[in-house]
């Protein structure tokens, strides 16, 4: 008698095509969900740790004028007799004590141009943690060559690029590239295009040698303001915020002359496709007047700017803010600007 054997019938435990396909598909969709996720915390973090740096300019700031009784001027040409300000020390020298730099402040011999003596060899090429944002990837040290005049080296030498700039408020610079406002009613003044220069021109003829000044609590250039001045309320005025310093030669730290921001512009106008094409992102040179267009503030953050106002308060403007109030925030004193009976 013959028995027949049954074999067992064998399973396989491999995906399928079909299978392997769909569990791809699905993690893709599951990563593209995620991701913009992942993104924006990763920029939330990034702009907290900017806001953590603006407060700390505005500690700085405000520690300078418990010592000083006045802020920072913007440049210090005392040892330069030149009817313009090149080669003069800027305000973020004179706050390196005030942000626990004083090693590298005592090196600065400030009786001589910054390009002069051990300057050059100090401040090139100094980077210190907390001065770049680090949502803009451009930030960081750029060449000297943008600005020989005014930095601290000529072509081929780097220092630091300004992500974060003290507030000189509706100033011109060179020219007013946002059209003059006068507001209706209010007088026969121009309130978003004041001063002349960035502030920061030394006056020729009668007024030679007296910098022109700004409205804002900043001058780029041989003025300080102190506390007194600002009318409008330390609260109401910004202090410090944001730009973007691949856009303009002159937003380097150690520039003599125009490292004030002005509030002229509107935030981020870097962005009209118009003012995009005019000023094109560039390292090594300035290119026209983009250095007027883009002396504003602007940053890498979806939608606007995080600043510090006077009283050492933090908070991000949106890009959107009404433009008469933006004037009105980066002015000291409002009420000087109108024209009264």
């Amino acid at each position: 008698m013959s028995v027949s054997i049954r074999q067992p019938k064998r399973t396989s435990n491999a995906f399928t095509l079909v299978e392997l396909l769909v569990v791809i598909a699905i993690i893709g969709i599951l990563v593209a969900l995620l991701l913009p996720a992942v993104q924006a915390a990763r920029e939330a973090a990034r702009r907290a740790e900017c806001l953590n740096n603006i407060k700390q300019w505005a500690l700085a700031f405000h520690n300078y004028h418990d010592t000083f009784g006045q802020l920072p001027r913007g440049s210090d040409c005392d040892h330069n007799s030149a009817a313009y300000i090149q080669h003069c020390h800027s305000y973020a020298e004179f706050v390196l004590p005030f942000m626990e730099q004083s090693a590298i402040y005592d090196q600065i011999d400030f009786a001589v141009d910054n390009d002069l003596g051990p300057n050059p060899v100090v401040l090139n090429e100094l980077v210190i943690p907390g001065w770049t944002c680090p949502s803009d990837s451009d930030a960081g040290l750029m060449d000297n060559g943008r600005e020989p005049n005014y930095l601290p080296g000529g072509a081929g030498t780097r220092s630091m690029a300004q992500s974060y700039a003290p507030c000189g408020g509706p100033l011109e610079f060179n020219l007013c590239p946002y059209p003059e406002i006068r507001p209706a009613g209010r007088g026969a003044q121009v309130i978003n295009c004041l001063s002349q220069r960035g502030g920061a021109l030394l006056g020729d003829g009668p007024n030679r040698g007296r910098s022109l000044g700004a409205p804002g609590l900043f001058v780029g250039g041989p003025v300080a303001y102190s506390f007194k001045t600002c009318t409008d309320g330390l609260s109401n005025t910004l202090m410090v915020g944001e730009c973007l310093p691949i856009y303009t030669s002159h937003k380097m730290y150690f520039n003599s002359v125009f490292n004030a921001a002005t509030t002229n512009p509107p935030i981020n106008w870097f962005k009209d496709a118009d003012i995009a094409e005019l000023c094109p992102k560039t390292y090594d040179q300035r290119i026209g007047d983009c250095h007027a267009y883009m002396g504003g503030y602007a940053s890498e953050h979806p939608g606007g700017i995080n600043v510090g106002f006077g009283d050492g308060s933090l908070r991000f403007l949106n890009e959107d803010i009404d433009y008469l109030v933006y004037q009105y925030m980066g002015n000291k004193a409002d009420e000087t600007i109108w024209d009264h009976p």
